[in-house]
């Protein structure tokens, strides 16, 4: 049985966006809506999984090395309130490295969703028996080519939490705790590729360079992969890393902020609307009459569904009467 001193307290996040234009040439309040909806290309809790021993890999498509030897697995209740948690480490493995994979198999930017989220719960026990050793979890293309990573270093030289960019890695000057429990989020733009991390809700690093080895830009899977600081196992840290939660969510990209690029009344004296239409997101537009009131969805051919390609649109409300005030809201969601 590994001890543990982990602390209870679950974390959680929320995300949200918005923003709003005012345009009192035709009384009309425009907003945009974020990211409301997205692609769960991976999610579990490993409730379903069956605790023990060598029960990580193996279940619900999880792929491993260094098998049969009890570094990795499922525990129940070893936090309590976190119900089944994924644990590895601890055990002297086959091999230095070792490596816990689900693939997803996702081309992000052929998709149309070249934002990846990653984000879990996670926390390294420190060791009992004098060796220390790196916790990481990296990101690999649909080649199998390493791209990048989030390194903890439990090693005393240089503990930590680190950036890789497959060619350098960086410190980030921030300390994990040991025994503790953290949120980690990372937030990578296949399209630019960028990304930004941050440790409960405290950021790690903002719009670095993603993958520095100019390997394409697919992604195969996250892994946690567990490396010794020492050459040879016997020397391997008691040290080992829980992950609670695991989530890897795919966005597409929306302008930031979504904005009206015209707008005016036209020779009947109806008010239009102009913008950018961009692929893989759904448009709306909602009204109101007055600032009291409630916002309605019934304009005729108000919206706006998904397009392979980005593209102008254009819309005009017919029922507004001439010279007539009226409050207008466009929404944007990601396309189902």
């Amino acid at each position: 049985m590994r001890p543990h001193c982990f602390s209870p307290a679950l974390l959680r996040r929320w995300f949200a966006t918005a923003g709003a234009v005012l345009f009192p040439a035709l009384a009309a309040l425009l907003l945009s809506a974020g990211r409301a909806t997205a692609i769960e290309l991976y999610y579990t809790d490993f409730e379903s999984f069956t605790a023990g021993d060598d029960h990580w890999a193996g279940t619900d498509g999880w792929l491993a090395n260094s098998k049969g030897v009890g570094v990795h697995g499922i525990d129940n209740e070893i936090v309590a309130g976190l119900g089944k948690t994924a644990f590895l480490g601890f055990k002297q493995p086959l091999s230095t490295i070792v490596t816990l994979m689900r693939p997803v198999n996702y081309n992000p930017v052929a998709a149309g969703r070249p934002i990846i989220e990653f984000e879990t719960l996670m926390g390294i026990e420190d060791s009992t028996n004098g060796h220390r050793d790196s916790f990481f979890f990296s990101f690999y293309n649909t080649n199998g080519n390493f791209l990048a990573s989030i390194r903890f270093s439990n090693e005393a030289l240089t503990y930590g939490v680190w950036r890789l960019d497959g060619t350098n890695q960086y410190d980030t000057g921030t300390q994990f705790t040991r025994n503790d429990l953290h949120l980690l989020y990372a937030s990578i733009d296949f399209s630019t590729n960028r990304w930004s991390a941050d440790l409960d809700g405290i950021p790690l690093f903002t719009n670095a360079v993603f993958n520095n080895t100019g390997q394409p830009l697919s992604l195969y899977g996250v892994s946690a992969e567990w490396q010794l600081a020492s050459t040879s196992v016997t020397n391997h840290g008691d040290n080992w890393l829980l992950v609670a939660d695991w989530a890897i969510r795919a966005f597409p990209k929306g302008e930031s902020p979504l904005l009206i690029h015209s707008n005016g009344v036209n020779t009947a004296g109806y008010p239009w609307l102009s913008w950018n239409g961009e692929a893989a997101f759904d448009y709306r537009v909602e009204y109101m009459t007055n600032l009291q009131a409630t916002w309605q969805t019934n304009l005729t051919a108000s919206t706006f569904t998904s397009t392979p390609s980005a593209g102008p649109i254009t819309y005009t409300d017919p029922s507004a009467l001439p010279a007539s005030n009226r409050w207008y809201r466009l929404v944007r969601s990601p396309s189902p």
